[in-house]
């Protein structure tokens, strides 16, 4: 008895992988994505150097400058930019940019998670005041007097993401 119990239990073991395996063949029950639909994208903070007719150029942090061809859609939206300008910039992987907003860097002066309120101490003693988005107000809880901040400010005025910056 125990050994046909030994022996069925060895069958089943033996049978399962195989069946399971065989149902995963056509797909499963998680398709994956075609790879079309599977775009990187990247939120980068620079500084807009000069913008000419095609092209816009950026200056990232290490003094590099990068350029970008602009599409007729896209100059409308830099109207509102202007050389010298701190920009979040979302490019995907084939190194198009995807959309840009005002950006702010400083040091943090005064915040308060219940009003949803940062201020910033941007240059020499400017300081500038925003709203969070209640994502980025529920990621920077706890953030402390002193810290240096990267900002994404949205068309209103409201912090739509924030990152420490070095």
């Amino acid at each position: 008895m125990i050994k046909q119990l030994f022996s069925l239990l060895g069958l089943v073991m033996v049978v399962s992988p195989a069946a399971y395996a065989a149902d995963l063949s056509n797909g499963g029950p998680y398709l994956p994505l075609p790879s079309s639909e599977i775009r990187v994208r990247m939120n980068l903070f620079w500084t807009i150097q000069r913008i000419e007719d095609d092209m816009v150029f950026f200056k990232m942090d290490d003094g590099t400058l990068r350029n970008f061809g602009i599409k007729d859609a896209k100059r409308e939206g830099l109207k509102e930019f202007k050389p010298g300008d701190l920009v979040s910039v979302e490019i995907d992987d084939d190194n198009e940019i995807l959309h840009i907003n005002r950006a702010a860097a400083g040091t943090v002066e005064a915040f308060d998670p219940v009003k949803k309120v940062i201020t910033i101490n941007v240059r020499h003693g400017k300081e500038q005041t925003f709203h969070l988005d209640d994502a980025v107000a529920t990621r920077t809880n706890g953030i402390r007097n002193g810290t240096r901040v990267k900002v994404e400010v949205d068309k209103n005025g409201r912090v739509i993401d924030a990152v420490r910056s070095a």
